[in-house]
């Protein structure tokens, strides 16, 4: 039982700082969306297909309205951020103010996920990440 406290503890807590990091510290739009996305990965990260499992995840959990458009901004804005932290373009924002809707857009998303996941689904908490994703996308 402790270990799954300890997954708990984890990868929300992950998650949660990250949020916070968001709201509290991060001035660049580009480091809260790295920020943002690390929360996403550590709610719902598998170590294969991340991006799929990941952004499904936070569809089938959140259910919004317009599904494919917003899975097309999930996995953009996920393809955005690779391109970043994985030596691509630093910036492959057009300008500022696209930048500062997706760090918007994300942190949106992480807090909607965690909020969801409290209210909601108390039973996935106590799970490591790639379990959560495997039950949101398996038993949902």
């Amino acid at each position: 039982m402790v270990k799954k406290i300890d997954n708990y503890i984890g990868n929300f807590q992950t998650a949660f700082d990250r949020l916070c990091l968001i709201l509290s510290e991060r001035q660049d739009p580009i480091d809260a969306i790295i920020d943002g996305v690390i929360a996403w990965e550590a709610l719902f990260g598998d170590d294969r297909d991340t991006s799929f499992k990941v952004c499904g995840s936070i569809l089938k959990l959140l259910k919004p309205e317009n599904k494919i458009k917003f899975y097309k901004k999930l996995t953009n804005v996920y393809a955005k951020r690779s391109r970043i932290v994985h030596g691509g373009k630093p910036n492959p924002f057009d300008n500022p103010s696209e930048a500062e809707k997706i760090k918007n857009f994300v942190c949106n998303v992480a807090r909607d996920c965690l909020v969801k996941l409290i209210d909601e689904h108390k039973n996935l908490i106590p799970l490591k990440s790639n379990e959560r994703c495997k039950k949101i996308l398996l038993d949902m």
